[in-house]
This record gives structure tokens, C-alpha cells and sequence, in this order.
């Protein structure tokens, strides 16, 4: 992970991530730094059972506490990165509109354009964004680009995707995750430097009481 700030000051923390899909679609993600010293083991776990509303935890070993982020809590921003906590959590479909726009060529890439905004109240109080323009694209709907846009409509921050790795005939995947905001001046970026796909995880890494429990990693 990489901040750049608008003095131009580089902050760099080693992290990992896991994700585990269940057969009942639930879906959970784990994001848990390592370096520097200062702080280690603050982890962010965000979990999803089918369609149902996103759950999402923040672990602070200084203080031992495991905190749920719901609500306006979502907008906040990932420690001093420029990912808000509700860019690293999965939506939940039924909460959003979507509409397709004209396809656009990304970077030789023909792509989807879909625009999509939150409606039912919850949604809308959690989140920054007036609405999102996704970039996906035709031969295997990667995902290449995000512009977020803020409540006022303004351009606020993209994301962009790149350097996508086969992992299999069916899986490409992105190393290199860069979001600007363009209206601080400030980037920050996800970088995968290694990974391991299609292992058997156990379930309690994934829990907010397994979050004070884990002493690996």
C-alpha cells in the first residue's frame, strides 16, 4: 500500500489480503497490515451473506477493540489512504440502480459503461458518491476503471485497474490498484506483489471475534 500526499510525501505499508467465497454466496474479505511496527495487525474485515446489507470491522490492536463501521461510518477513509471503507467493501446489488451508457474504448480495451447510484436510505447515507461510472469490459467483464463522483455531482476520485495476471482460463485479476483524488491532489495504490489462489481457509479468520485471536501475517 502506497499514499502519496499532496507534498508529495510517499507513506508505504505492507499488507495482505484473503477472500473466501461459500457455496451459499457469502462473501468475506480480509485486509490486515504488517508493517510498519506502528501498525501492525490493524485489520479491516468486511463480510456479506448473499444480498443481504455488508457488515464491516475494524480491528485496533492498540486498543483491543473490534469496531463495526455502518452507517455515515462507511464514507471515512482507510487509515491515511484515499480508499474510503465503503471502496474496499462489496456492494450489495439490490441497493443500487444501474444503467448502461455508451461502450468506450479503455486503453484498447472495448468496454462496458455503467453508471450506477444508490437508492433505497441506508444506501444513500453511506456513501460519498452521487453515483459511480464503471468501465468493464466485453471479452471477460474485468473491471478496469471507477469514477466516483461526490454528492455535489463533482468528479471526486478514479480508480484505475491495471496489470491484470491469469490465474487460470477463467480468472484474471488486477495487480495494481491506483485511486486519485483529484480534488485533494493526493493518490494512493494497492500493489500485489504475490499470491495463492484456490486455498482452503478456515472459517474463523474470517469472524469479528477471530480478528483479536490471529497472531500470523
Amino acid at each position: 500500500m502506497v499514499s502519496l500526499d499532496k507534498q508529495g510525501n510517499i507513506i508505504s505499508r505492507e499488507a495482505f489480503r484473503m477472500a473466501q467465497t461459500n457455496d451459499d454466496g457469502t462473501r468475506r474479505v480480509l485486509l490486515r497490515l504488517i508493517n510498519p511496527a506502528e501498525v501492525r495487525g490493524v485489520s479491516l474485515l468486511g463480510i456479506q451473506v448473499s444480498s443481504n446489507e455488508a457488515e464491516q470491522y475494524l480491528y485496533i490492536p492498540a486498543l483491543n477493540t473490534v469496531q463495526r463501521i455502518s452507517g455515515s461510518g462507511k464514507r471515512g477513509n482507510f487509515i491515511d489512504t484515499d480508499f474510503a471503507y465503503e471502496d474496499l467493501l462489496y456492494s450489495t446489488p439490490k441497493n443500487y440502480g444501474y444503467e448502461r451508457k455508451f461502450d468506450e474504448n479503455l486503453n484498447d480495451d472495448n468496454c462496458y459503461v455503467i453508471e450506477t447510484v444508490a437508492l433505497d436510505n441506508e444506501a444513500k447515507r453511506s456513501t460519498n458518491y452521487s453515483k459511480r461510472v464503471l468501465w468493464i469490459t466485453h471479452n471477460d467483464f474485468a473491471l478496469k476503471k471507477i469514477d466516483h463522483y461526490n454528492r455535489q455531482g463533482k468528479l471526486m476520485k478514479t480508480l484505475t485497474l491495471t496489470d491484470f495476471e491469469e490465474k487460470s482460463e477463467s480468472l484474471r485479476l488486477p495487480t495494481r490498484l491506483e485511486m486519485v483524488h483529484h480534488i485533494k491532489k493526493t493518490s494512493s495504490m494497492f500493489v500485489v506483489t504475490r499470491g495463492n489462489y484456490n486455498l482452503t481457509l478456515d472459517d474463523t479468520y474470517f469472524t469479528p471475534e477471530g480478528l483479536k485471536k490471529l497472531e500470523w501475517g
